[in-house]
C-alpha cells in the first residue's frame, strides 16, 4: 500500500498506543529544538517496522539545518523533509519526537547500537537495501531548494563596515584618466613605431 509522509506520520503518532522509541545518537550527537540529532526505531506501530532519522545538513554555503527522514519497511517508503518555514512533513516528525522525548507521550530507550551498526540497519532496514546514508531516491527534491536556500543566504548576508565606507569619494571622469594614458604610451612607443616601419620599408 503507498503511503504519504502525513499518512506514515499520522500512524505513528496515533493516540491509541503509547509508542516505544529505540535510539541511537548520530555520530556527532547534538540536537535541535529540543530534539537529539539520531535514529529512532518505532516500536508498535500499526505500519510494522519504522524508522525515523532526525539529523543536521548542510546548505551550499555551509549553513546548518535540520532535517528529518522516515523509512517503512512493508511499505518500502521512505521519505525526507528539511526544517523550513511551513514544512508540514519536517514539523509532524519534530512534534512527534518532542512530545515523545519532552512530554511523556511515549518511551525513549537508548539501544548500545554503534554508530556504524545503525547506520548499517537505516541503509538496508526496507525491502530494498538502500546504498549510503542519504535517501538517494529523493535527493533530486531538495537540490533546488538547497541551491537557491544557499545563494538568498550569501546574498542577505552584509559584510561588516570599514573606515572607509564614510569617506566621500572625489569624481573623476574616465577620459580624464585614460587620455593621459594613451598619449603617454604613444609617446613612449613612436620611436620603435618608426624604427620598424623604416626596417619594414628598407626590406622592401
Amino acid at each position: 500500500m503507498a503511503h504519504t509522509f502525513t499518512q506514515v506520520m499520522e500512524k505513528v503518532n496515533k493516540k491509541s498506543y503509547t509508542p516505544t522509541l529505540l535510539f541511537t545518537p548520530e555520530k556527532n550527537g547534538g540536537g535541535d529544538k529540543h530534539v537529539d540529532y539520531g535514529f529512532y526505531e518505532v516500536e508498535g506501530c500499526s505500519l510494522g517496522p519504522v524508522m525515523l532519522r532526525y539529523y543536521e545538513r548542510w546548505l551550499c554555503d555551509g549553513t546548518p539545518y535540520t532535517c528529518a527522514a522516515v523509512r517503512v519497511r512493508k511499505s518500502n517508503f521512505e521519505d525526507r523533509a528539511p526544517d523550513y518555514t511551513g514544512n508540514a512533513n519536517f514539523n509532524s516528525v519534530h512534534t512527534f519526537l518532542f512530545n515523545v522525548r519532552n512530554k511523556g507521550c511515549g518511551v525513549i530507550k537508548k539501544t548500545n547500537l554503534e554508530y556504524k551498526d545503525v547506520m548499517e540497519k537505516w541503509n538496508n532496514f526496507l525491502q530494498k537495501p538502500i546504498q549510503g546514508s542519504e535517501l538517494n531516491a529523493y535527493e533530486w527534491e531538495y537540490t533546488a531548494f538547497d541551491f537557491f536556500e544557499g545563494v538568498m543566504t550569501v546574498a542577505n548576508r552584509h559584510r561588516p563596515y570599514e573606515p572607509s565606507d564614510f569617506v566621500k569619494e572625489t569624481y573623476i571622469p574616465d577620459l580624464a584618466v585614460a587620455v593621459p594614458v594613451i598619449i603617454g604610451a604613444a609617446i613612449k612607443f613612436a620611436p620603435m613605431v618608426q624604427q620598424y616601419m623604416m626596417m619594414t620599408a628598407h626590406s622592401l
